[in-house]
C-alpha cells in the first residue's frame, strides 16, 4: 500500500511523499455539477498546469469510464475516453472500455475498430475476441 509506505517513510525519517490527489474525483464531480464539456476542460486544465498534484494513472482514467458506464452514461464516457486516448495509445485497457461503450450504444463497426486496436496491442485479449465474436454472432 503506497501510503502505508509513506507513513513508514515519515517514522523512520525517511525521504516521502504526499500521494497525489485523484483525478477521477475531479472530472467525475465537475460533471456532475456541470456537465461533460466543462469536465474535460477540467481535466485538461489539471493535466496542463497541476500535473505533480493529481493521479493520471491509466486506472484513474479508466475509472472514470466505468463510473460513467455503470451509471448508464455511454456517450459522456465516450466522449471523455476518446477525448484522453491520445495520451493513452498504448493502453489496450481504454480500446477495450471504448470498444465495449460503443457496442453498449449499438455502434458495433466503431466497437469493432476499437476491439481490434486492443488485439493490435495485445494479441489475444479473450475479452476483445469475446466481443469481436458477440457483435459478429448479433449482426449475423
Amino acid at each position: 500500500n503506497p501510503i502505508s509506505k509513506q507513513i513508514l517513510n515519515i517514522l523512520y525519517n525517511e525521504p516521502f511523499y504526499f500521494p497525489k490527489e485523484s483525478i477521477c474525483k475531479v472530472v467525475l464531480g465537475e460533471m456532475q455539477q456541470k456537465g461533460i464539456k466543462k469536465a474535460i476542460a477540467e481535466y485538461d486544465e489539471k493535466r496542463k498546469y497541476m500535473y505533480d498534484k493529481y493521479n493520471f494513472d491509466i486506472s484513474q482514467i479508466l475509472h472514470i469510464g466505468w463510473k460513467l458506464m455503470d451509471a448508464g452514461k455511454y456517450m459522456e464516457a465516450i466522449e471523455i475516453m476518446e477525448h484522453v486516448l491520445p495520451e493513452y495509445t498504448n493502453q489496450y485497457r481504454i480500446y477495450n472500455l471504448l470498444g465495449e461503450l460503443l457496442y453498449k450504444t449499438d455502434n458495433n463497426k466503431k466497437a469493432i475498430e476499437y476491439f481490434n486496436s486492443t488485439l493490435n496491442i495485445k494479441p489475444g485479449n479473450k475479452f476483445a475476441l469475446e466481443m469481436i465474436s458477440k457483435i459478429n454472432d448479433k449482426e449475423n
